[in-house]
């Protein structure tokens, strides 16, 4: 397992697991094997600090560097084929106290496994250039670059006449979502558009319970629809025309079901109606985490990926999840009501939560866990964590790889049902971690 690095890069508390030591010296790491780089920021309060010691690094090791300053991931990960590489400073969406680098490939793509251990063993070595003077790295500001990403939204989807609710939850993309949408030709009202790292308004996670006021300021104001986006806008979630929260999972079997013929890729927890629309050979199945997506999609040479938090891929703009992008898709489809669009979906229930537990027990409580729920029965999937499949419904236990916490979710064909294996699972966690 290493030691730094998690599913979405190297990622933890600012000042504990991630230091300033720690981000220089990963910027040492990466500069000496990436010469050319771009480097943007979410809008976390310690987003300076760790920017500039990863920059330092960058530089002190002869990378050079352009710096677009507080920008979505998606817009850099977009960008990014104009450079060796890309790193964004980010947490996604974690608490504020959470920051992280996240590093990724000229096509979007998160950073391989095999290139996060091959940076791992730098930082643990410290083994990285040291040129001198003569050779250390430039450094250039790069905001005018933002403007490429959007010529593109808008020279594929060209107008969208919509009138749309968009909160940015004080996220990176508060300047630059509303922007591209009314660039589109959409009327939008902006909510919690103000980048600030410490998310008065709302947590930066889009989930049902964090977005009430987007819900009723889509009806007070007769909207179209309502989008979210969580820190860095690499998610999406949206809301129908009369208020109701789409669960990210509908809409990936909607994204899913309008892409062109060939592979779809989706993490183990994605909900089994992907199957029921597309048929098990259209579908594959990988571990959770962006990365593990996108470089299945690059195997398969896949048309679409995405995960039920509310990332999407679509490999003919970048290989980077693009909460933006989907959003323009999305409202971009022909004129019809959001909730229509989602009609032939069949509707499986679904209820997700987490545990959380202490860092340093990991090993044992894993153990002590997978071996509890290989006693329910059921078709065991073991790609990451654990799923059962039943006759009735499934359940999927992982280790979060951001955070400690252990990720439950619970599916079934009736409500009560999916009550009763998500609390089934839920217990055997706690017990385990007891």
């Amino acid at each position: 397992m290493m030691k730094y690095f998690g599913s979405s890069g190297i990622r933890g508390i600012v000042n504990a697991e991630l230091n300033l030591e720690l981000a220089m010296i990963a910027g040492r790491a990466v500069g000496s094997r990436y010469e050319n780089m771009l480097v943007a920021t979410d809008a976390r309060t310690s987003r300076e600090m760790v920017a500039k010691a990863f920059i330092s690094g960058v530089l002190a090791s002869g990378g050079s560097v352009s710096d677009m300053g507080i920008a979505p991931t998606p817009v850099a990960g977009y960008l990014a084929r104009y450079f060796d590489c890309a790193a964004v400073i980010t947490a996604s969406h974690n608490p504020p106290e959470y920051n992280g680098i996240k590093l990724m490939n000229p096509d979007g793509s998160g950073f391989s496994e095999k290139q996060m251990e091959e940076i791992e063993d730098a930082i643990e070595t410290r083994r990285y250039r040291n040129p001198g003077y003569e050779f250390i790295g430039r450094y250039a500001t790069a905001t005018h670059l933002k403007e490429n990403y959007i010529e593109k939204l808008v020279s594929e989807f060209g107008k969208i006449d919509r009138k749309v609710v968009v909160d940015t939850g004080n996220g990176a993309a508060g300047e630059f979502t509303p922007r591209v949408l009314r660039t589109l030709g959409c009327k939008v009202l902006a909510l919690n558009a103000q980048p600030d790292g410490t998310f008065p308004w709302r947590e930066s996670e889009p989930v049902a319970e964090n977005l009430k006021t987007l819900c009723r300021t889509v009806v007070s104001e007769g909207c179209d629809a309502g989008i979210a986006h969580d820190g860095d806008a690499d998610r999406v979630v949206v809301v129908d025309e009369a208020g109701n929260f789409v669960e990210p999972e509908v809409l990936l079997c909607l994204f899913a079901r309008k892409s062109q013929p060939g592979k779809v890729v989706v993490s183990v927890d994605t909900t089994s109606a992907v199957y029921a629309l597309l048929g098990d050979e259209r579908v594959e199945v990988t571990r959770t985490g962006d990365v593990y997506v996108s470089a299945r999609l690059r195997e398969a040479g896949g048309v679409f990926g995405g995960e039920p938090s509310g990332t999407y891929i679509f490999p003919k703009h970048s290989y980077c999840p693009d909460g933006i992008y989907a959003a323009a898709k999305l409202l971009s489809e022909e004129k019809q009501r959001i909730s229509e669009m989602f009609a032939g979906i069949p509707k499986l229930h679904t209820k997700k939560g987490s545990v959380k537990y202490p860092k340093e027990r990991r090993g044992e409580i894993e153990k002590r866990v997978f071996e509890e729920l290989k006693k329910l029965g059921g078709r065991a999937i073991t790609i990451d964590g654990i799923k059962l499949i039943f006759d009735d419904g499934a359940m999927l236990v992982r280790f979060s790889g951001t955070e400690p916490k252990i990720r439950i979710s619970a599916e079934g064909r009736t409500l009560e049902r999916t009550e009763k294996i998500y609390e089934q699972a839920k217990d055997l966690v706690e017990r385990c971690i007891i």
